[in-house]
């Protein structure tokens, strides 16, 4: 029984590393649509093996504790804005009437706060280390996201791709995933 997949973890732990993996999945495979100009297959492989690989890989990476049901609300939060933000992408490919290209990109600003305030409340519950570990997180993200896009708006001065403002919270999402993992690792 101790070689079972799975022994000794509580449901919310299962839960919690399985949507971490999604969300992960979710952002590779959303940010390899966004660079690929197709939203659709690389979004719904990257959801499909992040989910498997944080049931599988994530079960012995404790991320963060938080009480039970306080991950269920940034999990209902975050899939509901990107619901929201990948239909309004396709709409937007597919809209011609004016008022609805100029209204349709204010969507995801009501999920989007929801999201927000989820996330403030998940870590409004953390105790004073792992609040020191997000905020490490949150920096090492913000400076990572501040070269990077810096870098590449330069290079579009320069003559290169411009910038498109999307990437640029996927970037912040995903510096900020390297500097939670950096503090982890530092913590452990």
């Amino acid at each position: 029984m101790g070689n079972k997949l799975g022994a000794g973890r509580s449901r919310e732990s299962v839960v919690r590393d399985t949507a971490i993996g999604f969300v992960i999945g979710l952002m590779i495979g959303g940010l390899f649509d966004v660079l690929t100009g197709d939203i659709g297959i690389g979004t719904i492989l990257g959801m499909v093996f992040g989910s498997l690989l944080g049931y599988y890989r994530l079960q012995n990476f404790n991320l963060m504790e938080y009480p039970p049901g306080v991950m269920l609300r940034v999990a209902i939060a975050g899939v509901l804005f990107f619901a929201v933000l990948f239909g309004t992408l396709y709409l937007l490919d597919r809209a011609v009437n004016p008022v609805l290209l100029t209204l349709l990109p204010f969507a995801p600003l009501i999920p989007g706060l929801l999201l927000i305030a989820a996330i403030g409340y998940a870590f409004s519950r953390l105790d004073e280390l792992q609040r020191s570990i997000q905020l490490q997180a949150i920096a090492i993200g913000s400076g990572i996201t501040a070269v990077v896009s810096l870098t590449y708006g330069l290079w579009g001065l320069a003559g290169g791709d411009q910038a498109n403002w999307v990437l640029v919270s996927v970037l912040l999402v995903f510096s900020w995933l390297v500097g939670k993992l950096w503090t982890r690792w530092k913590y452990r």
